[in-house]
């Protein structure tokens, strides 16, 4: 999900404005830290999320509804894992040899891993907070075929907002024949308010949610073992 930073606005451009544009790949000593941390996320990346699933899917099959919410959040990481590969592949050449449908396919599902991780962390807190602060109340929210619709409409809804958001802009330059998959600084109109949408929805609620969640499931903890304890006094 961090390895976002640095993507957060992109172009499929072959034009060279050093007033405009900020690329790594333009710059052989700046690529490789990139090139490395992209590395390093996918050899860990791919083994720890295919365990995950693995470990997720036998709470799936004990009728967890938890269990739901950490298979689709190692999907998540799975797939961005996998997509990064073209990453990598941009940072050690500097060229964008793939084509512009799948430098927005790919930057589609950066995005995605992003945002339904954020939103399926949201329902673990939530999941969580009711299960320790409310065990006996809303049981409907932790049962299996609720976290299915809400895993479902959380993809449904980010994928959307993606495709929907993400702006196609092909620009072939003859003289430099020299394809980029990259960021544009700075920021233009719509794109600006799209990326102040994505902090709003995509981080700055998220974590407010999941901070309210675990410091109220910390104060019920808490206050549950000072009881036990005057209990035994």
């Amino acid at each position: 999900m961090n390895s976002t930073v640095g993507m957060e606005n992109f172009s499929l451009s072959t034009t060279y404005d050093p007033d405009k544009l900020c690329n790594p790949a333009d710059y052989p000593e700046e690529r490789w830290p990139f090139l490395f941390m992209y590395l390093i996320i996918i050899i860990s990346g791919i083994p720890s999320n295919s365990f995950f699933l693995y470990v997720s899917w036998q709470n799936i099959r004990k009728r967890n509804a938890l269990g739901i919410y950490l298979f689709n959040l190692a999907l998540s990481g799975l797939l961005f894992t996998v997509g990064l590969s073209l990453w990598v592949n941009f940072m050690w050449h500097g060229v964008w040899f793939h084509g512009d449908a799948v430098c927005i396919l790919s930057v589609i599902l950066l995005f995605t891993n992003f945002y339904t991780s954020d939103g399926l962390l949201c329902c673990i807190a939530l999941n969580r907070y009711l299960a320790v602060v409310h065990p006996l109340k809303y049981p409907i929210l932790r049962r299996l075929d609720t976290a299915v619709v809400i895993s479902v409409a959380i993809w449904v809804l980010v994928v959307s907002f993606n495709a929907a958001t993400i702006i196609w802009i092909d620009s072939y330059n003859s003289e430099e024949q020299r394809a980029m998959c990259l960021d544009v600084f700075p920021l233009r109109g719509r794109l600006a308010q799209v990326n102040v949408a994505r902090f709003v929805l995509g981080f700055l609620l998220p974590f407010l949610l999941v901070s309210f969640c675990y410091r109220r499931i910390c104060v019920a903890v808490c206050s549950n073992q000072a009881t036990e304890e005057q209990e035994r006094r």
